[in-house]
């Protein structure tokens, strides 16, 4: 898995944890992730990141934050 997919995935996952000590442990871990990118790969993630969450939330499934 490459850094961006890393932090795509990193970025859905703080939002869609069970609690917030997991979501806080998830955005430590994607910021040390996105330290290690040009701020352009990062903002794509981040856009990736927000599609799949509406993806997530249009199949009617619930998160948390």
């Amino acid at each position: 898995m490459s850094d961006y997919e890393a932090l795509v995935m990193g970025l859905v996952l703080a939002v869609t944890a069970p609690t917030m000590d997991l979501s806080m442990e998830v955005v430590d871990m994607a910021e040390s992730i996105a330290a290690r990118l040009p701020l352009a790969d990062v903002e794509r993630a981040k856009r990736e990141a927000e599609q799949v969450l509406k993806e997530i939330h249009s199949q009617g499934e619930a998160y948390v934050y």
